[in-house]
C-alpha cells in the first residue's frame, strides 16, 4: 500500500494549475474566474471562502467575492 502526501500534491497541483494559467494569459486567452457568495458572518465560511480567494491569488485565477450579510 502506497502513502499518498497531501500537502506534496497539492503543491505539485497548484504549480501545473499556474503554469497552464501563464500560458493561457500568454495566448491571450480568458483567464479562469471564481465567484464566491457569502450569506451571513459564519466564521468557518469566511475562513473557506478567504483561502478559496487566496488560492486563486497565487495560481492566477481571477477572483470575485460577493457579501450578502
Amino acid at each position: 500500500m502506497q502513502r499518498l502526501n497531501g500537502k506534496e500534491t497539492a503543491l505539485q497541483i497548484r504549480k501545473e494549475l499556474q503554469e497552464t494559467v501563464s500560458i493561457r494569459k500568454e495566448l491571450g486567452k480568458k483567464t479562469p474566474h471564481l465567484a464566491a457568495v457569502l450569506v451571513g458572518s459564519d466564521g468557518g465560511s469566511l475562513s473557506y471562502v478567504t483561502a478559496k480567494v487566496k488560492a486563486c491569488e497565487e495560481i492566477g485565477f481571477e477572483s470575485t467575492l460577493i457579501r450578502f450579510r
